[in-house]
């Protein structure tokens, strides 16, 4: 101090355990401060460099450090066992003096110099301090040189000429040259004012400036009660630990967007906005570490020092070591101090108007988010999911797709951005303003209608716009191309910097969610894309009981399976608690990903699904029938999907599968779509054929349905025989009272009645019932079709009262087995609704249609053939009757309801239209009869000769 030397640059030199000695003095020289100790800072201050000679730094090849000391210790000096237990038993405290001086090793230029020949021992000869404890690799400012001697001779050179000497000679005069600017650097940092200053500034600067990941989108627009909700959640702060929200919903539908615009939106009312792409554990890191040098950055730039110390800096915010000397964070250094940093910060006294957004929270199984937030009574943490899962941290809020305004401004706003893109790349003239077109009503409509096949989802929007505006194609040819070609309008990326999506297009947004469960639950992706082949709404959980997935363990549980579905987003979860939904657009997506391949192996498992659920052998139980409800609409999607091409299934397919394509052909004989169920029993058939079961009881049963189908086509000869064959195997395999046999004789007997041989016909059913009653019971739901059947044979022989008597007995039976609503018990009040017709007393019939329309509507809805059967007779009634005003009020509902099922031409929907014509001229309005025969002659294609007499027909 006297000689003034307090600030002269020191480079150490040190050999051995006296590395430690040193490391020590110097990890005390840091922990001084002003006031404390305040003169021994000036070794810190002052050393410039270090030169380690064979210094044991950590341990190394597997030996802790302790025991490379001890080694040392053991061979270089001169120790007793005392100071050799002292050693052992201080060697936790070496450790701790590793991780201290790690904080501080950057300040200095450091060289680590290891022995390469071993040390002569009494037992042989060793390596003391191996290479790998005398270096330390990876830290900064810091060079790793070899010297050719042991351990005791490393720091003896032979002289001038020594190679060893000359590597440390030149590295001592590289080191001198920088030596002095840098200790004066280091000085200069040193001073009260400043210190002060730091310190202040990072207990009271809350205030930073904003930085998102992306600019403002001035494409955004609506979403206007959403915003609202958020701000409303998150200002309304109560309780210890603030408030948590969380935003969630499937992908595409704007979350990320939607955050972003609440923080641009409010930036003044909040001090700092923390933005974390929460995506994984990875870029979670990454966002906490960005910001906290967002921190350092800040409070470096606040400094009015025109040297910043960046030690000191660091040292405040608790990033003591692992900031480097131009202020830069040590990223690949320790996360967990940094992440603390960043914690700290925002939990500090007063720092109480910052905002998180956690963006992207869909990975729950490989990290926990929430050790990432503060613990804070007014933290605000705003994340985006599309886990509902996410709302366990705190709140949620649910994000639904938009609304059909708030569609069609983003609609018209992406055509026209896009426009600006292309003009002003130099691909359209700026006079081609295509967009205004939209202006127009017919666009408009046209445009609704795309927005509603997209169902209101942003990115499918922005996709469809930005499709259309670089193909400049009408709105009208849209739809046509989404429908045909759904990949190639949704698999493209938009220009960028429109609706600033990530690189999501509507096919790889979900692909995201689509891979994270497939990996977690097989089972549940499977069924997702099973059900993209029915229809996206209310699927029932039971439709996939009765066949698990391929996939799926023998513990396989399905509403685990929905459970992890729903988890992603990717279903909704329906009012009864027990069926879900998709959205339209992820069910078109799940189906057209596939690969042709990959396409029949679903459609395969689609049938299975759902031929599972409608086996016949549960279609007679009250839960059968529930179930069959439920799955219709379901069915007569998957025929859309798959009809015209049954017998192109590349897929092998055994006498199981034959089962599955019977029920569903048989239940679309019961809604009356005799073609497609034609379709689907015909593919059964094949299939036994293929098998070599042509004798087989499937086959049988296949064979019987299909005498059923060309019973009910008219086309008797045909139904005949494959009665006939039905009734001849099984009466060989079951014997002659089996009910299966006896389905099929019943079959021969009503084809005979259709055929006019009316004694040959009341034999077999009397036969049938006879037997079945003996057999079964006089309630058994077999017995009671017979007594259906033989009422109905009674009354197309106009024999109503042992009609009216029949089919009595089995409506009070049906009743009592099945129920007052069961489609058998309808179908007998129907037909006792006609008995009273045939007899013209409208009364009875009315009352009997009217309570059979209503258990119709209540079972299958008013667009069901069987409901429009039936408000097709009480048209009739009100004809006969003469009220008909009345009568063409129902005709017109069946008229509309059958167009929509068979189409226009089909001779149920003729049948209408010629009542139709006879009430129009009956009530004398001969002009809407005239045009209403005309339709009929147009339909039926008659000659001009035929006119006259068809027009006569029509209208009796």
């Amino acid at each position: 101090m006297i000689l003034h030397t307090t600030r002269r640059p020191i480079i150490f030199i040190v050999h051995s355990l006296g590395g430690l000695v040193l490391k020590s003095a110097l990890i005390h020289s840091d922990s001084c401060r002003v006031g404390h100790l305040e003169h021994h800072k000036a070794l810190k201050l002052s050393t410039y460099g270090i030169l380690f000679f064979g210094t044991p730094h950590q341990g190394g090849n597997g030996v802790a450090l302790g025991k490379v000391v001890l080694r040392i210790a053991s061979v270089a000096l001169n120790t007793n066992d005392r100071a050799m237990k002292h050693l052992e038993q201080h060697s936790e405290w070496l450790e701790t003096q590793l991780g201290q001086y790690s904080a501080i090793s950057q300040d200095f230029d450091t060289t680590f110099l290891y022995e390469s020949y071993p040390t002569p021992l009494p037992l042989g000869s060793s390596i003391i301090v191996p290479k790998a404890s005398a270096t330390v690799l990876g830290t900064e400012n810091t060079e790793s040189i070899e010297v050719r001697k042991n351990h005791h001779t490393m720091v003896k050179f032979e002289g001038a000429t020594d190679a060893d000497f000359q590597v440390v000679s030149s590295r001592l005069v590289i080191m001198n040259e920088t030596a002095e600017r840098r200790v004066d650097e280091n000085w200069a940092r040193w001073t009260k004012p400043q210190e002060k200053q730091i310190v202040e500034v990072s207990s009271h600067d809350f205030s930073l400036p904003l930085q998102l990941p992306r600019p403002r989108n001035h494409n955004f627009t609506g979403r206007n009660t959403i915003l609202k909700q958020i701000h409303e959640r998150l200002t309304n702060v109560g309780g210890e630990t603030g408030e948590i929200l969380t935003l969630h919903g499937t992908g595409g539908l704007g979350k990320t967007q939607i955050a972003l615009e609440y923080a641009y939106l409010n930036a003044s009312q909040y001090s700092s906005i923390v933005w974390i792409d929460a995506q994984s554990q990875s870029t979670t890191t990454t966002s906490v570490t960005s910001f906290v040098q967002r921190l350092l950055d800040h409070y470096t730039n606040s400094s009015e020092c025109p040297i910043p110390d960046y030690p000191q800096i660091a040292q405040s915010l608790g990033l003591r070591g692992l900031v480097d000397r131009n202020g830069l964070l040590d990223r690949e250094g320790r996360p967990p101090r940094i992440i603390d940093a960043a914690k700290r910060w925002l939990e500090q006294q007063g720092n109480n108007q910052w905002l998180m957004i956690c963006d992207n929270v869909d990975d729950l199984e490989s990290f926990d988010i929430s050790e990432f937030f503060p613990v804070s009574a007014h933290r605000k943490v705003l994340i985006t999911s599309r886990r509902p899962e996410c709302v366990r941290f705190g709140g949620g809020l649910t994000l639904d797709r938009m609304g059909q305004g708030e569609s069609l401004d983003l609609f018209t706003r992406s055509l026209g951005k896009h426009l600006d893109t292309l003009e002003a790349e130099g691909k359209i003239a700026s006079s081609h303003l295509w967009y205004e077109e939209l202006t127009s009503s017919s666009d408009v409509e046209e445009a609704r209608r795309i927005l509603d096949r997209l169902g209101y989802l942003p990115l499918a929007i922005d996709q469809a716009a930005a499709y259309l505006q670089k193909t400049s194609k009408p709105l009208k040819t849209y739809l046509s191309v989404f429908e045909h070609n759904f990949e190639l309008v949704m698999k493209k990326k938009p220009p960028k910097a429109l609706w600033l999506y990530r690189e999501d297009t509507v096919f790889t947004t979900w692909e995201i969610s689509y891979s994270a469960v497939q990996k977690l639950c097989p089972e549940a992706a499977e069924i997702l894309v099973i059900s993209s082949f029915f229809s996206n709404q209310n699927v029932p959980e039971d439709l996939f009981k009765h066949c698990a997935p391929p996939s799926a363990a023998t513990d396989f549980d399905v509403s685990d399976a929905v459970a992890t579905l729903l988890s992603y987003s990717l279903v909704e979860r329906t009012r009864d608690g027990v069926s879900f939904s998709v959205h339209p657009l992820i069910h078109l997506w799940a189906r057209e990903r596939l690969a042709t391949s990959q396409r029949q192996e679903y459609v395969v498992g689609a049938i299975r699904t759902m031929g599972s659920a409608l086996k016949e052998d549960g279609s007679f139980s009250k839960e059968g029938y529930t179930l069959r409800r439920k799955v219709s609409p379901h069915l007569q999607m998957l025929n859309i999907q798959v009809k015209g091409s049954l017998f192109e299934i590349p897929i092998k397919l055994s006498i199981k599968d034959a089962e599955h394509f019977y029920s569903i052909g048989s239940e679309l004989l019961q809604h009356e779509r005799l073609d497609d169920a034609f379709q689907w029993l015909s593919r059964a058939l094949s299939s036994c054929s293929e098998n070599d079961g042509t004798s087989h009881v499937i086959t049988l049963m296949i064979v019987s349905k299909l005498g059923r189908l060309h019973e009910i086509q008219e086309d008797f000869a045909l139904a005949l025989k494959h009665y006939e064959r039905a009734y001849t195997g099984r009466r060989e395999i079951y014997g002659e009272e089996h009910e299966l046999t006896l389905r099929s004789l019943s079959g021969i007997g009503r084809v005979y009645g259709q055929m006019n041989e009316v004694e040959k016909s009341l034999e077999i059913l009397q036969q049938v019932l006879s037997v079945r009653k003996r057999v079964l019971g006089d309630l058994h739901r077999e017995t009671l079709s017979s007594y259906y059947t033989l009422g109905a044979h009674f009354a197309s022989n106009k024999q109503t009262d042992k009609a009216l008597e029949m089919l009595m007995l089995a409506l009070m039976g049906q009743e009592k087995v099945q129920g007052e609503d069961h489609p058998a018990t309808l179908e007998a009040v129907c037909l006792i609704g006609g008995v009273y017709l045939a007899r013209k007393d409208y009364g009875e019939s009315m009352k009997f249609y009217q309570r059979a329309l209503a258990g119709q509507e209540h079972q299958f809805g008013t667009d069901h053939t069987k409901w429009l059967y039936t408000a097709f007779r009480i048209g009739m009634v009100h004809q006969d009757c003469s009220e008909y005003d009345a009568a063409l009020k129902w005709y017109s509902q069946v008229l509309a309801g059958r167009e929509v099922l068979a189409g226009k031409d089909h001779p149920s929907v003729l049948e209408v239209v010629q009542r139709m014509a006879v009430v129009q001229y009956a009530s004398g309005h001969y002009s809407a009869a005239v045009e209403l025969c005309s339709r009929l002659l147009a339909s039926r294609k008659v000659t001009p000769e035929e006119n006259n007499t068809v027009s006569l027909k029509a209208v009796g």
